[in-house]
């Protein structure tokens, strides 16, 4: 089944694009297996970092420095693909199948700081 980052019909993000497809491509393991790795894998993701920062001379030996930091500038979120709702760990046709829970990432992030060296 086709996977990535899908809005399902109650509006929450969903891995699976047809849940109903998805449920029937799964299987448990057969006696003597020891299963499969990796069935599910997040969609990618890419994160920007940044900074700005100025310094101004004051006087001989005084400085004001100015920084700023941007964590997340995108605001792009990873969702969490070991968090997904499975119905107690078990797979089922539940309309909560592959729905995300969480998130790996966090929201923008900005810091600001002023600082005076004497």
């Amino acid at each position: 089944p086709k996977t990535g980052t899908f809005i399902d019909s109650s509006g929450s993000p969903n891995v699976f694009k047809d849940q109903a497809a998805a449920d029937a491509a799964f299987r448990y393991s057969h006696p003597g297996e020891s299963g499969q790795r990796n069935e599910l894998r997040g969609p990618g993701y890419f994160g920007i970092d940044s900074g700005l920062s100025k310094q101004w001379k004051v006087g001989e030996s005084k400085n004001l420095a100015f920084h700023w930091e941007v964590f997340n500038v995108t605001n792009s979120a990873r969702f969490d693909v070991g968090t997904m709702a499975f119905n107690n760990g078990s797979i089922s046709t539940e309309p909560t199948l592959g729905r995300f829970t969480q998130t790996l990432t966090r929201p923008r992030i900005m810091q600001f700081a002023l600082r005076f060296a004497f």
